[in-house]
Parts: structure tokens; sequence; C-alpha cells
């Protein structure tokens, strides 16, 4: 009789100890795993959505990078093509321009040579060398509308006169100036040379 009771105690002890088990493991699931994991779920979305938003990024800044790149190969070969240009174009117009004036101005052009293009910081110059015979007067008048000459920004080096009877032979060195201006690269602030055109 008293085993009965015993063993009748001890099943309800069990009971009781898996009641309150399975209210301790309900209260754990509600009120702090279930939030938790939330968080964490909550927590991962963002992680992905950040790592999402930083490959867009650094694929823009790869291809960004590529397009500057390019826009300085362009400005390059712009700046090459331009020097090109000036030697094979520009000389022409150049040569008339000056034969033209020295004519206009009663001077005999006899010969007109070009030196090699040089690069100089801001700008571009050509050196020529023109020979020429007239009166003093008229030497000295197509010299001071050389300087003058607001197309080609030309500049006296160097004269030589020679004087032949009536007449006086000039040896004159001058130089074309074509200044740069500056192409800035949106975003990295890169800064490249153009040539500008007058």
């Amino acid at each position: 009789m008293g085993g009965i009771i015993v063993g009748k105690y001890k099943i309800k002890v069990v009971i009781l100890f898996l009641i309150i088990s399975c209210i301790i493991l309900y209260v754990y699931a509600n009120y702090y795993f279930v939030p938790k994991w939330g968080i964490i779920q909550q927590q991962k979305i963002v992680l992905n959505e950040k790592k999402s938003y930083l490959e867009k990024l650094q694929l823009n800044y790869a291809k960004l990078s590529e397009l500057q790149y390019e826009v300085n190969e362009l400005n390059i070969q712009n700046i090459e093509l331009d020097k090109k240009i000036s030697e094979e174009v520009k000389k022409p117009e150049i040569t008339k321009y000056l034969y033209t004036l020295s004519k206009n101005n009663g001077i005999v052009p006899e010969d007109l040579s070009f030196e090699p293009i040089q690069e100089n910081e801001g700008s571009y110059s050509l050196g020529m060398n023109l020979n020429f015979t007239g009166s003093i007067a008229n030497i000295f008048k197509f010299v001071n509308l050389l300087q003058k000459d607001t197309k080609y920004q030309i500049v006296l080096d160097t004269i030589n006169l020679n004087k032949t009877d009536a007449l006086v032979s000039a040896n004159v060195r001058i130089v074309a100036y074509v200044y740069k201006k500056i192409v800035v690269v949106e975003n990295e602030g890169i800064e490249n040379p153009e040539v500008e055109n007058n």
C-alpha cells in the first residue's frame, strides 16, 4: 500500500516537472528565441542588401576608372592629332598669311622654313625663319604688324638686316604660340591638356 502511494507521488512529480519544463521552453521560445531569431533574419537581409550595394559600387567604380582611362587616352590622341594638324594643315595657312602680309606691305618674301613644334608649359610653339627684302620702313612696319597680330600669337625672336643698294635684306626668326586649355575629368579632378585652336 505504501509503495503505491510513493509510486503515484513520483508520477505526479515527473508530470509536474514536465509541465514546468514545457512552460519554461514556451516562455523561452516566445519571449527570447523567436524575437532574437527575427532580429538575426533582419540583420541578414540588411547585410545582404549592403553586400549587393557594395558590389554595385565596386562595379560602377571599375566602369568609371575604365571610362576615365579612355578619356585620358582620347585626350592624348587629340593632342597628338592637333600637333599633326599644326604641322600638316596649319603651316600652309601661316605661310599664306605671312606671304600675303609681306606683299601687302611692299616686302618681297624669299624663303620661309619651319622648326619642329615645341611643347611648353601651357602652350605649343612653332619657330619660323623668314627671309625677305624691302625698304627699312616697310620691314619695320611688317614686323610691327606681326607682333600686333592676334590670330597666330606671333612673337619676334631675332632680326638680322643687311643693306644692299636701296633695299634691305632681312632674316627674321618668329615664334607662333598655340595655347593649351585644361579639361577636367568629372568626379576625379584629373586635368588633361587639350589644344585651344585660334
